[in-house]
C-alpha cells in the first residue's frame, strides 16, 4: 500500500513540509501533523520542522516521529549541521527578503569568508570560519567587513533553523569588532570641491559629475544609480533602501542645487576612482548633511531631505507648504555654495564649471 503524504505550511507558507510520511495509518498521519505543529511552536525544536521541509533531508519523518513518541528529541543529532555551507547560503540568498544592495553586501561578505579555506565547509564549520576571519580582519584593520559577515551569518542561521539553534548561539558568541560610531564624516564644500578637481585632473570627469551630484542631493550610491528625476526646482528621489527613504509613493523631494546627470560609470569603477581622490562614495551624502547644517536648514526638514522622516510627507505638510520650504532651503544652501556649484559637459570645452540658474 502506498504511504500517505503530509502537507503542512508554517509562517504563511514560508516553510512547507510536503513529503511521504512512511506510514499508511491515517491515525499516525494525524499524530504527525500534531507533532509538527507542536514542534514549530517550540523554538528549541523548530529547526527539526525546517529540516523536514528541505529537499534531500536525511532524517525520515518516521525517525522523527519515533523519537518524539519516545521523548528523545534532545538526543537527535541535527543533520542540518552537516549541510554544505556553500549550497545553503545560495538557497538562503535566493529567498532572502531584502534590498538588492543588502543582498549583494551579504553575498560579498560570504565570498570573503569562504576565500580563506580551500575545502567545502559545512554549516557546523561556520563559527570556526568566523573566528579565523576575525583574526584576518583585525590584522587588516577592516572591522566593518567582519561585522557584515557575522550579521549575515546570524541571519542565515536564524531564517534556516530559528534563533535558539546551537549553531546560531555559537555564531553569536564570536565577538564583534568595534567600529567608529560616527562612520565617515561629511566634508566642507571647499574640501568636496577639491576632491572634484582631483577627479578632473586624473581624467575622471564623469566620476567628478557623479561625486558632485551626490554632494548636492544627499543620495547614497544605491540611490544615485537608482531612480530619480530632476525637476525645475527640486529632485524627485524614489528611494531604494526602505519606505522611510521616501515621502510616499512618488518619492521624496530635495532642493535642486546643481545640474546633475545620470551616472555613466559602474558603481565599482566610480568608487575606485573616488578613493584615489581621497573620498568614499557615502561621504557625498554626509557632505550634503553638513551643507544643510551650515545653511541652517531646520532640523525637521533636514531629516526629511535625507529620507529619515515619516513615510508620507502629507502627514506633516500640505503641498503648498512643501513648495515654500523647498524654495526657502534652496536659497539658504545656494548662499553657502557660492557661484561654483555644478559641473556641466560642454561639447567644445569639455568639463567646465558653471553655476545653476538662480532666482532673481
Amino acid at each position: 500500500m502506498r504511504t500517505l503524504e503530509i502537507d503542512l505550511r508554517f509562517e504563511a507558507g514560508a516553510v512547507r513540509v510536503k513529503k511521504a510520511t512512511g506510514v499508511t495509518d491515517r491515525a499516525a498521519l494525524k499524530d504527525m501533523r500534531t507533532m509538527l505543529r507542536l514542534l514549530w511552536r517550540q523554538p528549541a525544536h523548530r529547526h527539526l520542522v525546517v529540516e523536514q521541509s528541505r529537499p534531500g533531508c536525511k532524517r525520515s519523518l518516521v525517525d522523527l516521529y519515533t523519537a518524539y513518541l519516545a521523548g528523545k528529541l534532545a538526543d537527535l543529532t541535527p543533520s542540518f549541521e552537516d549541510s554544505p555551507f556553500e549550497a545553503l547560503k545560495d538557497s538562503w540568498l535566493a529567498e532572502f527578503q531584502a534590498s538588492a544592495s543588502h543582498k549583494q553586501r551579504c553575498r560579498q561578505a560570504f565570498r570573503k569568508l569562504l576565500d580563506q579555506v580551500k575545502y567545502d565547509p559545512k554549516l557546523s564549520d561556520l563559527p570556526a570560519l568566523l573566528e579565523t576571519y576575525r583574526q584576518t580582519c583585525v590584522k587588516n584593520g577592516t572591522p566593518r567587513a567582519f561585522n557584515y559577515a557575522k550579521q549575515a551569518s546570524l541571519a542565515l542561521v536564524r531564517d534556516s533553523v530559528g534563533k535558539r539553534h546551537p549553531i546560531r548561539m555559537h555564531v553569536a558568541d564570536v565577538a564583534p569588532m568595534p567600529e567608529a560610531k560616527q562612520g565617515v564624516k561629511g566634508m566642507t564644500i571647499p574640501d568636496a570641491q577639491a576632491v572634484r578637481q582631483r577627479l578632473v585632473a586624473a581624467g575622471h570627469e564623469t566620476a567628478a559629475r557623479i561625486w558632485w551630484g551626490m554632494c548636492m542631493t544627499g543620495m547614497g550610491p544605491t540611490e544615485f544609480w537608482g531612480e530619480w528625476t530632476p525637476k525645475p526646482d527640486h529632485v524627485l528621489i524614489r528611494g531604494t533602501k526602505r519606505p522611510g527613504r521616501r515621502w510616499g509613493s512618488e518619492g521624496r523631494k530635495v532642493p535642486l542645487l546643481a545640474t546633475i546627470v545620470k551616472p555613466e560609470l559602474t558603481v565599482g569603477f566610480f568608487a575606485k576612482a573616488l578613493r584615489k581622490a581621497g573620498a568614499s562614495p557615502y561621504q557625498g551624502r554626509k557632505t550634503f548633511t553638513r551643507l544643510m547644517e551650515t545653511a541652517q536648514v531646520p532640523r525637521t526638514r533636514r531629516i526629511l531631505y535625507l529620507g529619515h522622516g515619516v513615510k508620507d510627507i502629507t502627514f506633516l505638510y500640505e503641498e503648498y507648504e512643501v513648495t515654500e520650504f523647498l524654495a526657502e532651503d534652496r536659497t539658504r544652501m545656494l548662499k553657502v555654495l557660492g557661484p561654483d556649484v555644478t559641473l556641466q559637459l560642454s561639447k567644445t570645452a569639455g568639463l567646465v564649471v558653471a553655476p545653476i540658474a538662480r532666482e532673481a
